[in-house]
């Protein structure tokens, strides 16, 4: 049970068939190619003198040197830290201080200042330059030896991954070799992926969602992956079209600008569709009804409503496939794992109750690096980690998500779901995206503000238009609920996964005249 084991299979079984295609150069790889590389790496990690178990970093753009440094760390028993290249000098500085990486692969745009980073930081952290586009194992053009190559344990550690910090310090999660197969796995089970699918990644491998949901998978179920360097609302449509790919795991951000391009006709879809496209996976962040229902429409495939986290190697919950039954605003049933929704003393709440989202398998960490007190606070004493989602669950087994524990509004005791301030919000033609939010009040503890993100040619009225938003939500979910104030914002703040920090959005209005 380790990743090796898993590519030197596909290599065997698939090894003509296409491994990873990238837009950007128009490489294309085979399995028994990308096997042959990647076992190639052993000399590059005992060059650098990165030993086994050790750590080293990349910070890369998606590019055929990033999948095979990733792939080869994990066939080489190594441990590899793909670093957020959006974090942030301050959260990239305490990454590389917290885990010290024996080597940064670094691109060259990123190489100056990633070098002033590691001088303050992490001296030792050699800085070894490359290009995203190319093969770094081809740059590097090391000698071949006749190194053994190791054999990693299932529990041997593969990823240390960082969240994304907005509440505070980045925390690092160590995931195993059984860990990231299971994450694979329970992707490639539910939406019922084959060698015979073509993923399309647009999301950045140095988030969980592109590491296991797009790679883990294909790696798993010896499927192609199509590797974009970044998302593009232009480029989105004729890649899908190109490389003839089934399935698409999204933000639902990328689905509201594509949407929104589309009603403006500044793209179209193919005129004869997408034929191969079976469905879009949605995660990351809650997917608004209306906008789910509004892309069914535009594109007649189901749009696939899931949910992971980065301590569970990405997928927990996910909606069927048609024809099963599938629920608009549900993240769907477990595939692959356990789940329990819990009250504050960890007991089981009845169906319909709110709670705390709790998930057992092999797709969850062993706990977090260096920081054994975030571990114990996450876990329960039998072993279920703590999501900090509150949720409900119907008696169909759906599991329905009202937001995070730490997002929640609390307004004069009462505790009020961002979420369902955003749906209302969402009904707005004018709306492309909408985050309620918590404002600091010294009567009530809080009160309701929403941030907004609108089409451009309603911004010549803004007071009238914060007044229609207001009024309708008052009108659907009760004055109570409603916004008392909204703030217009040209870009709402998102973290790599394209997920609203709706915990900065009170500073970031405080700072500015927004409205």
């Amino acid at each position: 049970m380790n990743i090796r084991a898993q590519l030197e299979q596909n290599a065997k079984q698939y090894g003509s068939s296409p491994a990873i295609h990238c837009p950007q150069t128009g490489e294309q790889c085979t399995h028994a190619e990308l096997h042959l590389r990647i076992a190639a790496y052993r000399d590059v990690f005992e060059y650098y003198q990165i030993v086994e178990q050790g750590i080293f970093a990349c910070a890369l753009n998606n590019g055929i040197a990033l999948v095979e440094l990733l792939l080869a760390a994990y066939y080489h028993n190594r441990v590899v830290t793909p670093l957020n290249l959006v974090a942030g000098e301050t959260n990239l500085a305490y990454v590389l201080a917290h885990c010290r990486p024996r080597v940064l692969f670094c691109d060259t745009n990123q190489a100056k200042e990633f070098t002033e980073i590691l001088r303050a930081n992490s001296p030792a952290t050699r800085i070894v330059i490359i290009d995203a586009r190319r093969s770094a194992l081809q740059q590097l053009n090391i000698t071949r030896s006749d190194a053994l190559i190791c054999q990693p344990a299932a529990e041997s550690n593969a990823l240390l991954i960082y969240t994304s910090g907005t509440t505070g310090k980045p925390k690092g999660v160590l995931l195993s070799h059984k860990n990231l197969l299971a994450g694979g796995d329970n992707t490639a089970t539910a939406h019922q992926l084959t060698q015979a699918d073509v993923g399309l990644c647009v999301l950045p491998l140095y988030h969980i969602n592109a590491q296991c949901v797009s790679l883990m998978s294909a790696v798993v179920s010896g499927a192609s992956l199509v590797l974009a360097k970044r998302f593009s609302v232009s480029d989105f449509f004729p890649l899908l079209a190109k490389y003839k790919v089934s399935w698409v795991s999204v933000v639902p951000t990328m689905l509201a600008f594509l949407s929104h391009a589309i009603a403006q006709k500044s793209i179209t879809i193919p005129a004869d569709g997408l034929p191969a496209l079976r469905f879009i996976r949605s995660a990351s962040a809650p997917l608004p009804d209306e906008l789910h229902k509004r892309f069914e429409r535009l594109l007649r495939i189901p749009i696939v409503e899931t949910m992971g986290i980065t301590e569970t190697a990405a997928q927990i919950l996910s909606n069927p496939l048609p024809p099963a039954a599938r629920k608009i605003g549900s993240v769907g049933i477990p595939f692959g794992c356990e789940i329990k929704i819990v009250d504050n003393s960890c007991a089981p709440v009845a169906d319909g109750r709110q709670g705390e989202l709790c998930i057992r398998g092999d797709n969850v960490m062993a706990g977090y690096f260096k920081n054994d007190d975030a571990t114990k606070k996450t876990f329960t004493r039998d072993g279920w980690f703590l999501s900090g989602d509150l949720a409900h669950q119907d008696a169909d087994g759906f599991v329905f998500i009202s937001g995070r524990k730490k997002e929640l509004i609390i307004k004069g005791g009462e505790n009020i779901a961002p979420r369902e301030i955003d749906e209302i919000l969402h009904r707005h033609p004018a709306v492309i995206e909408a985050a309620a939010f918590g404002r600091t009040c010294p009567h009530y503890g809080q009160r309701v503000a929403a941030c907004v993100k609108v089409d451009d040619k309603y911004l010549n009225n803004k007071k009238s238009l914060a007044r229609e938003l207001v009024d309708l939500c008052i009108q659907k979910i009760g004055k109570f609920k409603s916004p008392d104030k909204i703030y217009f914002l040209n870009k709402l703040p998102k973290g790599p996964s394209g997920k609203i920090q709706r915990l900065k959005l009170e500073s970031l209005c405080d700072e500015q005249t927004l409205d």
